[in-house]
């Protein structure tokens, strides 16, 4: 008899876990894909409970990356969770995977699947920020280091630095005459310290991975006392080191059959939030965003992804996030959407920026493209707070620009300083504004390579 109530104990555990958050599909089936390229499977999950839900992020795996997110899921929200897989494979694949939130006793078990026909060239074949366990016998990445004179600016050459962790210790060659070195290593916590008669001695801790990019240290010279010496004057003029601008030969033309090239420029994950309040519909203010977005659309390749939400009191979707298969059907549905309502702008951005957040591609340009014609209304998020959101985002590499139409000043200059916390760029869309170049311009410079 006891044995039975610790049973049934047990099964109305698991069921009120099941009914306090609900999933939406529980497989996700990709069906035929021609050309596989790190296509993203989303579910979308919505909080049931009278709690607020979070989830409990495990270790990434080589074929497998779930962008969990970094904010408490409240009570009756629904929230998008991407998945991204990866392979080099052809054929039929079946990924079964585990889900952990606070809410739920038992892992929530979920599914992808699809027949992949060819993989692209462009195509991850592993999850970019896999770190597998660490084999002391195996260098994982080459890490490049760079020194300069903290008081000249320039380049410090013939110097070494020594990295030290628990598990490995480096030494790099002496910096050539750009300043520059670099060693093979394992990924770890590391204590640079660097040693030279002629600089005060440096120390610092680095954690170093395969994604950390290239380091720059700054060392500040030792002033050594005036002695009499001869001075000779020489008219030759001190070197610096100047980049070279990489010429279209290195890199290729910007745009190849009409589409914008993917050898210039990294993958799109662009959501435009679109004013559809009543007043948009004044001076061809719909018709010139409408004529832009189209020519934006036209340009984008198959690994460029859209979302495309158009909001007055609230927000709605337009196109749901969608690879650029078909960029006439994608213009087909933004010319179905009409103009007419109130605008309450600042609680439709804060949600086109969780959704940005909800797909964010590391390897790729994401960014939200804000168009509207006037100053927001604000209910519940206030200006300060929402200045204070999108900087949050812009500095987790996700991207805000804005499109401003018509002539009130007041409401430019917030739409600029929107787009400076942003990172993105601010225009302002007049009549004599020449539309039709203006969004792909905007998506090359935040693209390219």
């Amino acid at each position: 008899m006891r044995l039975l109530f610790v049973v049934i104990g047990f099964l109305w555990i698991n069921l009120l876990s099941a009914q306090s958050v609900s999933i939406s599909p529980a497989n996700y089936d990709f069906g035929k894909v021609e050309f596989w390229k790190n296509d993203t499977a989303v579910f979308v999950f919505e909080n049931k409970s009278n709690r607020e839900m979070y989830f409990l992020p495990t270790a990434s795996q080589k074929d497998l990356w779930i962008n969990y997110p970094s904010r408490a899921i409240q009570p009756g929200e629904k929230f998008r969770l991407p998945v991204y897989y990866y392979t080099a494979s052809k054929g039929s694949f079946f990924r079964k995977f585990e889900i952990f939130t606070n809410l739920n006793s038992i892992p929530i078990s979920l599914e992808i699947s699809g027949n992949i026909v060819n993989i692209a060239s462009n195509a991850l074949t592993q999850c970019p920020i896999f770190s597998p366990a660490e084999d002391p016998s195996r260098l994982d990445f080459t890490q490049q280091f760079q020194i300069f004179n903290s008081i000249s600016s320039l380049p410090v050459t013939g110097v070494e630095l020594k990295l030290t962790s628990k598990k490995h210790q480096y030494r790099t060659s002496k910096s050539n005459e750009l300043g520059k070195s670099k060693l093979d290593m394992n990924l770890g916590l590391y204590n640079v310290t660097i040693q030279n008669g002629n600089y005060q001695s440096f120390d610092s801790i680095v954690y170093i991975n395969r994604n950390t990019g290239p380091l720059v240290f700054w060392l500040t010279p030792i002033e050594k006392p005036a002695t009499p010496t001869m001075v000779f004057i020489d008219t030759i003029k001190p070197t610096f080191y100047v980049k070279a601008e990489p010429t279209l030969k290195e890199f290729g033309p910007e745009m190849v059959n009409g589409k914008l090239s993917s050898t210039r420029f990294k993958p799109n994950n662009i959501v435009i939030l679109m004013d559809v309040s009543g007043s948009m519909k004044d001076a061809n203010k719909f018709v010139m965003l409408k004529r832009s977005l189209g020519n934006l659309i036209n340009v984008l390749r198959e690994e460029d992804q859209v979302t495309i939400l158009a909001y007055n009191a609230k927000v709605r979707t337009v196109v749901s996030t969608i690879k650029v298969l078909d960029p006439k059907a994608i213009i087909s549905t933004i010319d179905t959407v009409r103009a007419g309502g109130l605008t309450y702008g600042a609680e439709c951005l804060s949600e086109a920026l969780s959704v940005l957040n909800d797909l964010y591609n590391p390897s790729a340009n994401n960014q939200v493209i804000l168009a509207t014609d006037g100053m927001f209304d604000f209910r519940e998020l206030k200006e300060k707070e929402l200045l204070q959101l999108i900087k949050k985002y812009s500095n987790s590499d996700r991207k805000l620009s804005v499109l401003g139409f018509g002539t009130d000043n007041t409401a430019s200059k917030f739409l600029g300083k929107m787009a400076i916390e942003g990172k993105g760029s601010f225009y302002h869309i007049s009549a004599q504004t020449n539309v039709e170049q203006l969004l792909i311009d905007e998506i090359k410079s935040q693209s390219i390579k």
